[in-house]
């Protein structure tokens, strides 16, 4: 596999009661280099992110590594930060964020996805056990890949 462009659905669920952020007009984003885009209400039911990423061999056989606007981390830990904020118009003021790990993607999830034309899809739950907004989803059960 060359480099492949690559479409990928983040869709969010179990997002913490705008009480938990102890914030009025908290917001769930996703990050874009040092920017914060497609912010929507952290009270809502469910959010939808939608980006693209680049997916290329990793340095061993059977790997990936990610790369694109939105991915963070070193070629062996590379994931996406959803943000939690406020916005006064333009400006986003910052209080929290959450890593999304890209490592549990496999060649073989990104090779259906390239091949039906469809965007590959994590449904991740945003509470941890207490009902607070996690630091990152390093469970199985946080990020489910399809």
């Amino acid at each position: 596999m060359l480099r492949k462009r690559v479409e990928v659905e983040f869709i969010c669920r179990n997002l913490p009661s705008q009480e938990r952020h102890e914030r009025v007009n908290a917001r769930l984003g996703i990050q874009v280099g040092e920017r914060v885009e497609q912010d929507v209400s952290a009270g809502s039911d469910f959010a939808l992110f939608r980006l693209f990423v680049f997916a290329r061999e990793g340095k061993e056989a059977g790997t990936l590594d990610f790369g694109g606007d939105f991915v963070k981390g070193t070629a062996e830990e590379r994931f996406v930060y959803l943000s939690w904020g406020t916005r006064e118009g333009e400006a986003w003021a910052m209080f929290a964020r959450t890593k999304v790990p890209l490592t549990r993607i496999t060649p073989e999830l990104v090779n259906r996805a390239l091949g039906e034309g469809i965007p590959l899809r994590a449904t991740l739950c945003l509470t941890d056990s207490k009902g607070r907004r996690p630091s990152s989803l390093r469970s199985e059960e946080s990020v489910v890949w399809e």
